[in-house]
């Protein structure tokens, strides 16, 4: 088959790919059947979920994607499915974020004159969703004010536009300035190295202090002629530098195509330069989108489900795209990166990884890459240990090579050991401890003085969970004394958010399994005064459980601690149905970096790691009558839910290879060893089987 007939690209073909994505929804998925096609990456765009519908490779460092052109709660990620407007095309993007940030290097294609918009939107276009399309690999509209068709994809440190043009006199306009939400730009840089290249770099404050991108970019043919526009850039009456905006001039032929590579680098203009000669060696847009979308399909191909339910099926593998945009990768080809110390390093046969949310996931995320994507654990590990040597400590919340803090505790301990304990990577596991160690100990390292002084709050809770993280390494290591030191600092005061590593000792502080139950039942059950006008369908709350909070997210799990498991199955089996949808407003709270979306993919499979470093994986209701993992070390885990559907959400009975299993979680080990897990599902409770 024709790499370009596989996958039609082009101004022609924008409606006719949209139109062949929703054919390909409703057919049968095989086993030599392509994955990518059931991603949808509108969703999350609209509500609360604050994703992104453009293009980037798994864990790349660019993320280009389409600009809106106005800040908010709801466009933190640039783009807001309700919007009617297009400001640019931006590099650099967050997933599911609270907080707005990065949109560097921001491009848009125009014929002159431009329509201009009073601050924050400027220049700018309107679009119809009806002439936009994206997939994995590839994202297209018209922006409807120009007629200009634009096409985006990615490779790992570059994007790569295709603009076709009426027969205008056309410009593309380059904003070096061009801040969203917190974002401040404090100084630009632009040079004309020749008439098709350009370099540059844009230097911001906000979230992320002192931030410095550089870029190199490459036209497909010499542009007519240049126009720069600077503005000088003042903060507290101090002039911080210049403000760049630039516009290159092209008088076009109908249908006339102009392409852009743009590379990235968090190093140097020569970084940027050379990650463009490595990654765009070639003038075939159509190649470098089929190369994109075949390196994601290789990952998503790695989890198999067999579904009557095209609609599941695609909330599954968009769920499983969403975990793999970040973290970012953030080194150039020559393994050169700008670390924590604002010093050059090199990363020597590993992959310098950036962006951080590791108080939402880590409860979800990195237990899930360690059955898709271990090398990925094992560059974050490494990234993590060497955060750690530049400047002491392990991160809290990074975003590339800065510290911006804002969450309650710094939870890298528990991604770190829980790498050691599954073996995964070649890290040193002595450094690894010693930097779990020292940063717990760490006297005035962000919240963890509050814990030390056992004051109530949710950073003495979350830090419980790192501290129980360090004992079991340590112990597995054979440091006892070590371990009985995190031990009885892990033994905190818990709540239902916070005791993942010991529930037994949580329904003993509550009175007991009956009185624990109760407080169960009862907070998924009442609903305050103030949210009695809210549908937990739209906002993500059932009672007064939070499913957009990753602390809430595993309690639904701990009915089976109390043997009433049939209250987990249709808990999640109900935020399963409801809480995601295949559409733009899908995802009923921010998505976090995949965590929302790990939380759809565990549970969708039948099972869920409330207490990720125990290795137990608590069972719940699947969604597919078939799940396959190919493993890492070429097994198959193979759950089989037989009867299941959206009535038949009850599990009857539990095979394991064959034989009754009488246990409410199943193990890792059982995991990688290749087990097949059968559940017999019915429309109503069944029996205790443990």
């Amino acid at each position: 088959m024709l790499r370009n007939r596989e996958y039609p690209f082009g101004n022609t073909f924008g409606c006719l790919w949209a139109a062949l994505f929703l054919m390909s929804a409703c057919m049968p998925l095989e086993d030599d059947d392509t994955f990518a096609r059931y991603v949808n990456p509108f969703i999350g765009t609209d509500y609360t979920g604050n994703t992104y519908p453009g293009v980037q490779v798994p864990f790349g460092m660019v993320q280009i994607s389409p600009d809106n052109g106005f800040a908010g709660s709801r466009r933190m990620s640039g783009y807001f499915y309700p919007d009617t407007t297009i400001s640019g095309f931006s590099h650099t993007h967050l997933s599911g974020t609270m907080t707005g940030s990065l949109h560097d290097i921001s491009f848009m294609p125009v014929t002159l004159p431009c329509k201009v918009a009073p601050a924050p939107l400027g220049i700018y276009s309107h679009f119809s969703h009806a002439n936009e399309a994206a997939g994995v690999g590839y994202y297209y509209v018209l922006l409807d004010d120009y007629n200009i068709a634009v096409e985006l994809t990615a490779t790992a440190r570059c994007g790569i536009q295709r603009y076709t043009f009426p027969e205008a006199n056309s410009a593309v306009l380059l904003n070096l300035d061009r801040p969203i939400d917190n974002d401040l730009t404090v100084d630009t840089h632009l040079e004309i190295v020749d008439s098709v290249t350009i370099q540059g770099y844009r230097v911001s404050d906000g979230w992320m202090k002192n931030r410095r991108v550089y870029f190199r970019t490459r036209f497909s043919r010499p542009f007519d002629a240049v126009r720069l526009d600077t503005l000088p850039l003042v903060q507290q009456g101090k002039r911080t530098g210049t403000a760049i905006t630039a516009r290159f001039d092209f008088r076009t032929r109908d249908k006339e195509e102009i392409l852009l590579y743009t590379a990235l680098s968090g190093v140097s203009m020569e970084g940027a330069a050379r990650n463009l000669a490595t990654e765009a060696i070639h003038s075939d847009f159509n190649e470098y989108a089929v190369d994109t979308r075949e390196e994601w399909d290789e990952l998503l191909g790695k989890i198999i489900v067999r579904c009557n339910d095209n609609n599941d099926r695609i909330k599954f593998y968009t769920a499983l795209y969403h975990v793999m945009l970040a973290p970012h990768m953030y080194n150039d080809v020559d393994g050169i990166y700008s670390g924590a110390d604002g010093k050059k390093h090199r990363a020597y046969g590993w992959n310098n990884y950036g962006m951080f949310s590791l108080e939402a996931t880590h409860w979800v995320v990195y237990p899930l890459y360690a059955y898709i994507v271990p090398e990925s654990i094992n560059n974050i590990v490494k990234s993590l240990l060497a955060f750690y040597r530049q400047v002491g400590h392990l991160p809290v919340w990074s975003i590339l090579d800065s510290e911006v803090g804002e969450v309650t505790s710094y939870h890298a301990a528990s991604i770190i050991a829980d790498a050691f304990l599954k073996n995964i990577g070649n890290f040193n596991p002595e450094e690894a401890l010693r930097a779990c160690v020292s940063t717990a100990r760490q006297k005035n390292y962000r919240l963890l003085r509050t814990y030390r002084g056992d004051t109530a709050g949710v950073a003495a809770l979350q830090s419980t969970y790192d501290d129980y993280s360090i004992a079991r390494m340590a112990e597995q290591m054979g440091y006892d004394r070590l371990a009985g030191e995190f031990d009885l600092r892990a033994q905190h005061r818990h709540s239902f958010r916070s005791a993942q590593h010991d529930v037994e000792g949580l329904i003993g502080q509550q009175g007991g399994a009956a009185l624990f139950t109760r407080k169960l039942d009862s907070l998924f059950s009442v609903r305050p005064a103030d949210k009695q006008e809210i549908p937990s369908v739209a906002t993500g709350i059932i009672g007064e459980y939070v499913h957009g909070n990753p602390s809430d997210q595993h309690i639904g799990y701990l009915y089976n601690a109390v043997r009433q498991p049939w209250k987990t199955q249709e808990y999640v089996s109900h935020i399963m149905h409801h809480l995601y949808r295949n559409a733009p407003a899908g995802l009923c709270d921010t998505d976090d970096f995949g965590q929302l979306s790990a939380w759809f993919v565990f549970s969708a499979m039948g099972f869920y790691p409330v207490d990720p470093l125990s290795g137990r994986y608590e069972i719940g209701s699947p969604l597919f009558p078939e799940v396959r993992i190919l493993l890492p070390n070429h097994k198959v885990f193979t759950v089989l839910a037989h009867d299941v559907d959206k009535k038949n959400i009850y599990v009857q009975s539990v095979r394991l290879n064959g034989q009754p299993y009488h246990q409410s979680y199943i193990t890792h080990e059982q995991i990688m060893s290749g087990s097949v897990l059968e559940l017999d599902m019915g429309d109503t409770p069944g029996e205790v089987w443990y």
